[in-house]
Formats: C-alpha cells, structure tokens, sequence
C-alpha cells in the first residue's frame, strides 16, 4: 500500500526543475498558500514513485501498487492530476460515506533520469507538515509516547525496507516526546477507528515500524476465536461438556492457543515451528475461521478458490499427494467445527436460521464485540496509544506483568502484552531531539 503524506521544504524550486509545480498546474492568478500546498503533493507523490521505480527503473510498468488518494481529503483532485504525470492508473477506487471503499491500483511510468536527480537532491530537505489539528469535538484523541532511542536504525531499515514514502513522517514524529493523535469511527460498520490527524491511517504502517516508534502493545489474543468462544460459553453454560465435544478445535485454539499452532505446524503441515511458519498457520486458522473450505480433494486438485487451500499449496509444495490429503481431512474438521458454531450462534443470538444473510450478521457482530472490548481496554490505560483493529500500540502502563489478569477480571478479555522492556529502556534513556535527526 503506497501512501502519501503532506510535506514542505523550505525552498523554492527553479522552473527548469523536474518537480516545480509549474509543470503541473496552471500558476496564473493562483494563491501562494495553494501554490505551496501544491508543490508539496507533487513532492510527496513524486517520493512514492521513487519508492518503487528506485530498484526497478528498466521495466517499472510490470509494478502495480494500491493507494488510497481519498484519504487526502480537499487535495484528491490535485492528487489525480499529479498522479497522472508519474503513475498510469490502472483502476480508479472509491469510498462511499457509508465506509465502503476500494483503493486504486496505479503503476509507475518510465521517466526520466532527470526526476532521479531532483528526488534525491530533495531527499534530505523534505518536512512533514501535517497542518494546524482538526477542531472537530467528534474526534476522539490519544496521546502516544514516541520511542526515540532507535532513530538512526529506523530510518536505515525504511530505505532498507523501500519505504522512502514514510520517511518524513517518520522523522516528524521522532523529533517529539508524545504525539496526540486524532480518531474517528471507519469502515462500512463504523465499528473500526482510522487517525485522521497528524498523520492519516496510522494504524495501516508496517506492523515493525509502530512497534519500534510506539513501544508497549496490547492485542486481544486471538480476537475472533475469543468473542465465539465467549458466545458459545453462554449458549452451552448448563451444558459446557457438550460444548466440548462438539467444539473441540475451537475450544484449544482459544485456550491453548500457542500448543494447538504447533501440532499443526509440526504434525499436520510437516513444517518446523518457527515464528514464521507459526505466522502462516495463523492465517491458515483465520481463512478456515472465516469460511474457507478444506477438503481432501480441495487440497490435491487445488481449485475452488479456496484461501486455506492457497496458503498451504504456497508454505508446503514438499507435500505429497497423500500427505495433502491428510492435511484436507485434518483441517476439513477444524472448517466444519467453525461453520457448526457460527450455525449455532445464529440460532442462540439472532433466533433465526443460519442463512448465508443471518451468518453474516454475527460477523458484524464481531466488529461491534471487537470495537467494544477495544475500547474498554483503551479506557483502562488512560486513552494512551496508537488504535489497530484487535489492540493498541504505545500504551502507557506501569504494570505489564499483571495487566492481562486485571483486563481479565474486570471484563473477561484475554490479552497479551508485548514490547514493554524495550519501552522503558527507551523512555529511560531518550536522546535529544536535536540528536535524533542528525
């Protein structure tokens, strides 16, 4: 996902520049303050087509990439007409006040060694400029504390990683303590929160980079296992042995989570327990969780569009035909396991058959449970940290060894804490800001 961010830099550009915004609009009769707005979106832009064309700049129209232009508000018309001129868009998207939305798909023209140049002379000038923070009293703000002790790493490993895009924002934030950032309720349910300010979908970053800016995380371990667990447990409290033996997969993946990935990353899939391979059969439970179907003949014949399928076929292509067949009828029961209880749910919480319509509601469901205890755990630690979907990164806690066990006896959430040490090194030993972008 390519994102683009409001910059500046603290200069004009000359006419014969590649970049001046000249080049791009009309500047007759137009206002300074729009002018330099406009000049920092063709830069911006300019920095996201570098980003991809940088290690492939002999054949770039074989890339494609997708970006949301409409999370650029007031400037997504300016942002079609720059786009234009550095990216053939192969797929226009959209997004609905409703929350239905669909990003567009654009790939990089073949430019110039000319626009080269003028990038990376600009490279070290540019500044995020994220504009004075909204006023709108709908919005809800979150202070999160800015993890300053690996800047230098930070920075290498986003050239490293091709995320020259993120880099002013970065930076930005790296020269502050604490950042209030500023929510409002996204997606089709409305039932997700997307930063709108200083920077726009935060919580879409790469997973590494909130963890070494933002320090301590919360997750609500295994979120969508845990709100069906948690609705069967009601269904079946005069009868939890029969719960048990209808559900038996499902009841493991909750409670005994880390075990359950392992005997089918080792027994079942025949591949080494590493955090990798633990990764993929996260994704492998989620797809079956979510409908995937997987059958014996599924997984040797290889059609059906099945994502749990897919994700096997790609991590276990060592398999044998016979061997795939013994994974198909393995995870067949987990996938059924899943379908029964959505089933069930249907009839316990909506009093209704278990129609494609009415399963579909209790996924809706879900996201409302999910927001929910989200924002219970957010009450708890102050309305501190950066708001993902299961959890919250850069919370400001003092006691993580028992802070799983008192969200636990105060709301009966299972979470988990990660990245606490690394936190209190950093706020122990924070440098100077002038030190940071040196």
């Amino acid at each position: 996902m390519l994102s683009f961010h409001p910059v500046q830099i603290n200069r004009d550009l000359n006419r014969e520049d590649p970049l001046y915004v000249g080049h791009y609009f009309d500047l007759k009769g137009m206002w300074w303050k729009k002018r330099k707005q406009r000049q920092g979106l063709v830069i911006s832009i300019a920095l996201g087509w570098y980003r991809l064309v940088k290690h492939q700049s002999s054949a770039p129209g074989f890339i494609e990439e997708e970006t949301f232009i409409t999370n650029l508000t007031r400037q997504v018309n300016d942002a079609k007409v720059i786009l234009e001129h550095f990216f053939e868009i192969k797929r226009t998207g959209f997004s609905f006040t409703n929350g239905v939305k669909s990003p567009t798909i654009i790939s990089p023209k073949k430019l110039n060694k000319k626009f080269f140049r003028s990038i990376e002379g600009l490279m070290n000038e540019v500044q995020f400029d994220p504009g004075p923070a909204p006023i709108d009293k709908k919005l809800t703000i979150t202070a999160v504390p800015i993890i300053r002790k690996n800047a230098s790493a930070i920075k290498a490993k986003l050239k490293t990683e091709k995320r020259e895009d993120l880099l002013a924002a970065v930076c930005w934030l790296l020269d502050r303590d604490t950042v209030d950032f500023f929510y409002k309720p996204s997606g089709k349910l409305q039932a997700r929160d997307t930063s709108v300010w200083p920077i726009r979908a935060i919580e879409l970053w790469p997973g590494w980079l909130r963890r070494e800016l933002f320090g301590t995380i919360v997750d609500i371990e295994n979120a969508y296992v845990q709100f069906m667990v948690q609705k069967l447990e009601k269904k079946y409290e005069h009868n939890a042995r029969r719960m048990e033996l209808k559900y038996p997969d499902l009841l493991r993946a909750h409670r005994d989570k880390q075990a359950f990935r392992e005997e089918l990353c080792r027994d079942v899939l025949r591949l080494p327990v590493t955090d990798e391979n633990i990764s993929t059969v996260k994704h492998l439970i989620m797809s079956l969780a979510n409908g995937s179907n997987a059958t014996p003949l599924l997984m040797v014949n290889g059609f059906g569009h099945s994502e749990a399928v897919r994700i096997v076929h790609e991590a276990c292509p060592h398999l044998a035909t016979a061997e795939l067949l013994e994974v198909g009828a393995r995870l067949s029961v987990i996938a059924k396991q899943f379908m029964a209880a959505k089933r069930a749910l249907c009839i316990f919480l909506l009093k209704a058959k278990p129609t494609r319509d009415n399963q579909k509601k209790i996924f809706r469901m879900y996201f409302e449970w999910e927001r929910e205890s989200r924002y219970k755990i957010w009450e708890m630690v102050g309305f501190t940290g950066v708001n993902t979907h299961d959890g919250l990164d850069g919370i400001i806690i003092t006691n993580p060894e028992t802070f799983p066990e008192e969200v636990w006896k105060l709301h009966r959430l299972r979470v988990k804490i990660e990245n606490y040490e690394n936190d209190i090194a950093s706020i122990q030993h924070q440098p100077a800001a002038e030190t940071v972008l040196a």
